[in-house]
């Protein structure tokens, strides 16, 4: 029984544990954590990678000199204590949003980086058409009635000396009716809809009847527009109601030869109730 035993008693054999050094799936781990370190340092700093140039392309009015500090700002980055300039680190949505933040002019922008180390940023500047105003300030605004810069002295029009790419003709002054209202730069300050009437009612009235505007008042609720033309008459308007349809039909009533004849004498046109007209004559 003994024998019988002994012959399948099970032998354990101790494993002689390797040394760390000499292990191989550890050195596959070192050169590989080489490898990607090396990769990263190399990515990070050479020259070629490397931002080397900034382009700035479509501005106008704003300096190139004031632009280029914010981008090279953006293009700086720290990794562990050391400075880069690397492309892949340009972050093109958040130089977009901080260059249109610190540059109200600035409608749209492009930005676009290439492997060659050249950041290049295209600009839209806004197109003032006109200039708005409330009790104490007048500023420009755009075609979509923002507005953007500060008009400064005393403008009915825009100087058509500075170098902007609308007819002077066309551009208009509008007063806000509003005691205590204060223009904030960048806001919608005025409907789209309004800023396009507006600009259509300007060029009808100077191409077709050679009559000026001199003065545009927009109540406080936007819902009523009173234009003095240089004529010395006023028209009424209601913009909320169809301003296009109401600025047409104020066409159809001036090409009227009983109306053209007389018009000087005008003292209101009405435009305010559809496709009723009224009109009244100074006394």
């Amino acid at each position: 029984m003994e024998r019988y035993k002994y012959k399948h008693k099970k032998v354990f054999k101790t494993k002689r544990k390797k040394f760390l050094l000499k292990n191989k799936t550890f050195w596959l781990f070192v050169f590989l954590l080489f490898l990607l370190g090396s990769g990263g340092f190399f990515a990070f700093h050479y020259k070629i990678l490397e931002i080397k140039e900034i382009v700035i392309l479509g501005n106008q009015k704003i300096k190139t000199e004031d632009i280029k500090p914010v981008l090279e700002k953006e293009t700086i980055h720290k990794i562990l204590f050391i400075k880069t300039r690397n492309v892949f680190l340009a972050d093109l949505e958040k130089i977009n949003k901080d260059l249109l933040k610190t540059f109200p002019l600035i409608a749209n922008i492009k930005t676009e980086k290439t492997l060659l180390g050249v950041l290049k940023a295209q600009i839209i500047e806004r197109v003032p058409i006109g200039i708005l105003c409330d009790s104490q300030s007048c500023f420009y605004f755009d075609s979509q009635g923002i507005v953007f810069e500060k008009a400064e002295g005393n403008n009915n029009f825009i100087d058509p000396s500075a170098n902007l790419r609308v007819n002077s003709e066309q551009q208009v002054k509008i007063i806000l009716e509003l005691a205590d209202y204060r223009i904030t730069l960048t806001n919608k300050e005025i409907t789209e809809e309004n800023a396009e009437g507006i600009l259509e009612l300007g060029k009808k009235l100077k191409d077709n009847f050679n009559i000026g505007l001199s003065e545009i008042v927009l109540s406080s609720n936007q819902k009523q527009l009173r234009v003095k033309t240089s004529e010395g008459w006023t028209i009424f308007f209601e913009p909320e109601n169809a301003l296009l349809e109401q600025i047409s039909n104020l066409n159809i009533l001036l090409a009227d030869k009983t109306i053209s004849k007389d018009r000087k004498n005008l003292d209101y046109i009405d435009m305010r109730y559809g496709s009723k007209i009224f009109y009244k004559k100074k006394q």
